[in-house]
């Protein structure tokens, strides 16, 4: 992800907006957050998701940290 591009859900492929709860996995950590609220921390490696197609995938969800 760069600043010019936005951030896309590696399940649906619709961008993630920058309120919008996501679920980023990077380094076998699993972060959940929002553009809105750490910007600058969303690794750039990170597999990001809407939270609610992360559940869809059998992801735990809030409790999953």
């Amino acid at each position: 992800m760069t600043a010019e591009e936005p951030l896309r859900c590696r399940h649906c492929g619709d961008v993630i907006g920058v309120y919008e709860p996501l679920v980023a996995l990077a380094e076998g950590r699993v972060c959940e957050t929002s553009l809105a609220a750490t910007a600058d921390c969303v690794d750039p490696d990170a597999i990001c998701y809407h939270r609610a197609c992360y559940v869809l995938l059998g992801g735990a969800g809030p409790s999953e940290k």
